[in-house]
């Protein structure tokens, strides 16, 4: 990542809770982490099997990502210490099934 850049994730998934693990990485390396949830309307006419999508951003300040999570609906993560934190050595699929 160059510097002032940052990292964005698409996480929707119906099985596994990924944002706590991320931000939990993100702490772990110094970064925020904000996360959003585009709920999806449904407009009359759209088939009814369109999901919402979860995003999260990532970055070294605050302030760097203003312009993106400084929008409506962004939500700054505060670092989970029951969640344990991923490395090349420990990874769980277990600690991120959705409950």
């Amino acid at each position: 990542m160059k510097p002032g850049g940052f990292i964005a994730m698409h996480l929707s998934n119906r099985y596994f809770e990924l944002a706590p693990i991320l931000t939990n990485l993100a702490h772990e390396i110094g970064f925020v982490a904000y996360q959003k949830d585009f709920l999806f309307e449904y407009p009359s006419g759209v088939a009814r099997n369109a999901r919402s999508s979860d995003w999260m951003v990532m970055g070294e300040s605050k302030a760097q990502l203003s312009e993106t999570a400084g929008q409506p609906g962004w939500v700054l993560m505060s670092r989970d210490e029951n969640v344990p934190i991923w490395t090349d050595q420990f990874a769980s699929i277990l600690s991120a099934i959705r409950h």
